[in-house]
């Protein structure tokens, strides 16, 4: 049952987080050139899109470590009072998270949508 919980509370804050972001990325609609370098500095990369505008591209990496586990079994064989006990040890789980907010400028320099995107590494 806890482990129902927490996974819908996981994916509500998900949601959220995303939802979040894209209210973030839309308030920049109709901004220049300039109002974004003086938010977020020049971007990590540039493309050119089929409108005669440019795509800026912001990049995050986010790296998280999750702790090892341990897990213990316990066994009963019947009324009899024995028990075998073992431990398991796992290692460290590291994920990389790279993270990219993408920006469209026309050709007068504003910014006219937006789109956000994240792909996961996991080590």
């Amino acid at each position: 049952m806890k482990n129902i919980i927490f996974f819908m509370v996981a994916v509500v804050l998900v949601l959220s987080a995303c939802q979040t972001t894209r209210i973030n990325l839309e308030s920049f609609h109709g901004k220049t050139k300039a109002y974004l370098i003086g938010r977020l500095g020049p971007p990590d990369a540039k493309e050119t899109d089929d409108k005669g505008g440019e795509i800026w591209i912001y990049q995050e990496k986010e790296v998280s470590v999750q702790p090892g586990t341990v897990t213990t079994y316990k066994q009963k064989a019947g009324d009899s009072t024995t028990r075998r006990e073992e431990k398991r040890v796992y290692p460290p789980e590291r994920q990389v998270r790279i993270i990219n907010s993408s920006f469209y400028i026309d050709k007068n320099g504003i910014i006219y949508d937006t789109a956000y995107g994240y792909r996961d590494i996991v080590h």
